[in-house]
């Protein structure tokens, strides 16, 4: 079901894109095969890659304060946690800070990254034990946090991460202006999450100077991840014929649009060649350019007025010298969700981590059907914090 899922993910954001009837489109499969390893790949070895290396600092000297502001916290909901080491790094030096934390659940696309979430908070969680006395309970979903359905129960004192800037890799973001209103849904996607009193932490880049943003994503390492994305399209995308991903036939490229505050990551054709997707013919040219992510720097201001027009208010803003930012916001108005489907997230696979003794009863699904298998993992205990 999973590959069925992502099949058809593919297929739409391949027709989307080289169509040009959409762009900014391929954030949600580009973590797929060795998408997250790649992505993983350029974070830890490029120290000009300030969104993540300046987050986990700002992070870590703002820990405390942070804490404070949401120290009512019961559950904290995840999204988009990434590499265990970005997990480690940034959530997890506040959770480990908040006295009434009992569960915590995870919202992530990529398998990959759904895995090592669940084995560094099994971790975290006997380091919790350990140290407070109490248990957590953790859930490791792998699915769209936009699309939770009924998956995730209301509950209250609830607060919900999202750092790494995952709020503003906008798809289809205009390059004309600021994307106010998609901006808006994904507020009220997590004050949905949060639940009506519940916190929000959004880690997001509001930096606009381009020297330095182009030396955080000018890089070969992330060119590479980028020119994985058509390899992906190669083998997941459903009917198509003729297509060659060769990451030779493109050359990455990253654009700043400033009129727009974004940053557009760009594949472009550097040999032409003719392919069909379900019957639907294409031709690449030589210099043909396609937007493939996009990720937009919005300004703090611009935040609190979009998050006040539907409820949601400023608590406090931690900014760094890079305009990296920490915005912690309350939910004051009950937030819709942003579909109303059947219920069901796009992908519905969950890991289930239940501290029993000294070792884990994790659950997970063995078949289509959705049943359910159990197995007893001992745990050795690793964890450490790290706080620069």
């Amino acid at each position: 079901m999973l590959d069925q899922s992502l099949n058809q993910k593919v297929t739409k954001v391949a027709l989307g894109i080289f169509s040009r009837k959409e762009h900014g489109t391929a954030g949600s499969i580009a973590y797929a095969d060795l998408g997250a390893s790649l992505f993983t790949q350029y974070v830890l070895n490029t120290p000009d890659y300030y969104p993540y290396w300046g987050e986990i600092e700002h992070i870590c000297a703002q820990r405390e304060s942070i804490a404070r502001d949401i120290n009512c916290t019961e559950r904290a909901i995840i999204v988009g946690p990434g590499p265990r080491e970005s997990l480690r790094n940034k959530e997890l030096q506040i959770l480990e800070l908040l006295p009434k934390l009992r569960r915590i659940e995870t919202l992530e696309l990529s398998a990959e990254f759904n895995h090592q979430s669940a084995a560094e908070l099994r971790e975290f969680a006997e380091y919790y034990r350990q140290h407070t006395g109490r248990k957590l309970d953790v859930i490791c979903h792998q699915m769209d946090f936009t699309r939770p359905g009924t998956v995730i129960k209301p509950m209250a004192n609830t607060t919900v991460f999202s750092t790494g800037s995952l709020f503003s890799n906008i798809p289809n973001a205009s390059p004309h202006g600021s994307p106010d209103s998609d901006l808006k849904k994904l507020l009220q996607a997590f004050g949905h999450l949060a639940g009506k009193g519940g916190k929000i932490v959004l880690g997001y880049d509001s930096n606009t100077v381009h020297d330095s943003l182009s030396a955080a994503y000018n890089q070969k390492a992330l060119g590479n991840f980028i020119l994985n994305i058509p390899k992906i399209i190669a083998d997941h995308c459903i009917g198509i014929e003729g297509f060659d991903p060769n990451p030779d036939n493109f050359r990455y490229e990253m654009e700043w649009i400033p009129k727009a505050s974004q940053v557009a990551f760009k594949l472009i054709a550097e040999n032409p060649q003719d392919f069909s997707i379900q019957r639907e013919r294409f031709h690449l040219r030589m210099g043909d350019e396609y937007i493939f992510i996009n990720s937009v720097k919005p300004r703090v201001n611009i935040v609190n007025e979009l998050a006040r027009d539907i409820g949601i208010l400023h608590k406090n803003a931690y900014l760094d010298e890079h305009g990296l930012c920490e915005h912690v916001l309350k939910v004051e108005r009950e937030q819709d969700p942003l579909y109303k489907d059947n219920g069901q997230p796009s992908i519905t696979k969950a890991i289930m981590s239940l501290l029993t003794g000294n070792g884990f009863t994790t659950i997970e699904p063995s078949n289509q059907n959705g049943q359910f298998r159990q197995s007893y993992r001992p745990m050795v205990p690793r964890y450490s914090i790290v706080v620069s």
